[in-house]
């Protein structure tokens, strides 16, 4: 494959450029090319990390979405756009030209940077005048767009007419103007502007954050909890780009907050920056379980606050427009799992249904017990939600296991890897959902709810605290419900008496310590 790279390169991409990139997207490989060659060989994750210090950040989201498979198709294949990347402590304007090829079941993106101002030392005319032509009919349309707009609030009917004249003599010599004027209307239309909110209840913070930011963004301020879930439930978060959070706060503090945010998955998508003041130590880390972007302390200086809150916007945007172009690549993939998941959670619904109520009760028992285990709600509820999936690596297995009679070894070690294949499955049935903590529950517990606690299970061998927590009161539940469901009428001492037996070899003995608090519940 990577000869077919270089072919690439040799065929269709001009020796002027200044770097030369080749993204595989079903391969999650970025190939850094020099001299014709391949330098160095980045994932994805990797490459964004390498570039985005370099880009200037209000350049970053355009570079990247200009990159994805679903944009370069829009426009045929092929795109160019202009961006600014850092040299000797100084932006320097380039122009990037990315094309899509196919090579066998395979989507490439190649991507090729030159220096604005090297354009008319090249010696290829034919793509300088195209990479003109584009800038070119790009400022112009931005004009017309702006003339247009300023032709709604002139009183002057004879002007307004005039420049409609001489518009629509523009638009009929060159068309490519009215339809890049269209693309760029739409897009003002359907965008807000980008928000900030600021939920404080001291005023003199909340005016201090308003001036540093109001002449970049929109400024929402709320006084308490309360008042910011109100306006969340009314507006929605479509162009809010960052939060500013108190978490002292009266009415409702800031944690019922993060709450909120954390149920409607808003923490992976928007910067949420908290703001502390003489808090303790047990507060700050209570704060930092939620992934929040930045905790602030006052008193704060200002002009360090607004460099790393735009850093972080842009940051965050990045991510976003990644996620997007991942999830619109694998849409066939999506729907074939999506299918196999729907049949298994259909076919196993009751017994879903029990062992996550079982995994719960236990959860918050183990959780009030034991400090070292101690979550909060918003957490179990989570681990609550990635349950539902952890015996669809039986369902993956051939149903043929086993009809000769026993299991053979090689049936045995392949039962043994199904946590393998169900944690395949969940790790990309998740990803649409964009919520890291429920990917990171759904597969650390599949994936580990087999293993045993003095290492005699599955598929690793893993033991005591190597396996996380979650994971051992699932395996619990898992055996209490089949337990329960052989013999409706057991008796709890004899339910407590089949656990006990397991002690220190399958189950964590303080879990089972915990068991007998819980029992009634669960029966």
């Amino acid at each position: 494959m990577k000869d077919n790279y270089e072919n690439l390169i040799n065929e269709e991409l001009i020796t002027f450029f200044s770097s030369i990139y080749i993204i595989d997207i079903q391969s999650d490989k970025v190939y850094v090319f020099k001299d014709k060659i391949i330098d160095k060989e980045l994932t994805f994750f990797d490459f964004m990390q390498q570039i985005s210090p370099i880009i200037h950040p209000e350049d970053l989201n355009d570079y990247f979405d200009n990159l994805s498979v679903s944009k370069l198709e829009y426009n045929n294949g092929s795109i160019s756009y202009k961006y600014r990347a850092k040299e000797n402590d100084t932006f320097v304007e380039y122009i990037n030209y990315a094309k899509l090829f196919i090579l066998g079941n395979s989507k490439i993106v190649v991507s090729a940077s030159i220096k604005n101002n090297e354009k008319e030392d090249s010696n290829d005319e034919l793509e300088l005048i195209k990479i003109k032509l584009n800038n070119i009919a790009f400022r112009i349309s931005d004009v017309v767009l702006k003339i247009y707009n300023a032709l709604d609030i002139s009183n002057n009917e004879s002007t307004r007419e005039y420049i409609k004249v001489l518009l629509e003599q523009l638009i009929k010599e060159f068309p490519e103007f009215n339809y890049q004027m269209e693309k760029d209307m739409t897009s003002q239309v359907s965008r807000g502007k980008d928000t900030l909110m600021i939920i404080d209840d001291d005023i003199m913070t909340r005016n201090l954050i308003k001036k540093t930011f109001s002449d970049q963004y929109e400024i929402i301020m709320a006084t308490n909890g309360k008042e910011a879930l109100d306006i969340f439930e009314n507006i929605g978060f479509n162009n809010i780009v960052g939060i500013f959070l108190d978490i002292m706060m009266p009415i409702m503090d800031g944690f019922a907050v993060l709450d909120y945010l954390q149920q409607k998955n808003i923490l992976s998508k928007i910067p949420v920056i908290t703001i502390s003041g003489a808090e303790d130590k047990k507060t700050r880390q209570k704060v930092y379980q939620y992934n929040i972007a930045d905790l602030l302390e006052k008193p704060f200086n200002l002009e360090i606050i607004k460099y790393r809150t735009k850093n972080l916007i842009n940051l965050y945007r990045t991510s976003s427009s990644l996620n997007n172009m991942i999830l619109s690549q694998h849409t066939d993939l999506f729907n074939i799992i999506n299918g196999i998941v729907d049949s298994y959670i259909y076919d196993n619904k009751n017994r879903i249904e029990r062992v996550r109520k079982y995994v719960e009760v236990l959860m918050k028992q183990v959780s009030n017990d034991y400090p070292e285990y101690q979550m909060l709600e918003y957490q179990i509820n989570k681990i609550v939600k990635s349950v539902d999936l952890y015996n669809i690596g039986i369902y993956l297995l051939p149903r043929t296991l086993g009809k000769s009679g026993n299991l053979s070894k090689e049936e045995i070690e392949l039962v043994k890897k199904h946590p393998i294949f169900a944690s395949d499955i969940v790790k990309s049935y998740m990803l649409q959902f964009r919520d890291d903590e429920l990917y990171k529950y759904s597969s650390n517990m599949i994936l580990s709810c087999y293993e045993n606690y003095d290492g005699s299970g599955y598929p690793y061998g893993l033991s005591k605290e190597q396996i996380p927590i979650y994971s051992q009161v699932l395996s619990l539940a898992i055996e209490l419900d089949e337990i329960i469901s052989k013999d409706k009428n057991i008796e709890n001492e004899k339910i407590l008496q089949l656990i006990k037996e397991k002690e220190n070899k399958k189950y964590n003995p303080k879990i089972v310590a915990t068991l007998p608090k819980v029992i009634d519940m669960i029966k």
